[in-house]
């Protein structure tokens, strides 16, 4: 049973989905990489499910914190 491992960086990037601005998740498992975004509305947390490749074009180097992640 291959180990889901994630981690919520203090990243603020615009969600593509919404237009909001929140703190970027990364999930790694296997060689697959996820990417989501983080932010309230309201006083609830909603988590997006985005393209790692729009968080690369915000200038987020993801390869970087994926490594970061595999290492915890």
């Amino acid at each position: 049973m291959a180990k889901t491992k994630s981690k919520t960086f203090d990243i603020w990037v615009k969600c593509p989905r919404c237009g909001k601005v929140g703190k970027l998740m990364v999930r790694v498992r296997h060689n697959s990489k996820m990417c989501y975004i983080r932010h309230f509305e309201g006083d609830v947390v909603v988590t997006h499910a985005v393209s790692c490749f729009d968080v690369e074009k915000q200038g987020v180097n993801v390869d970087e914190l994926v490594r970061k992640v595999k290492e915890e």
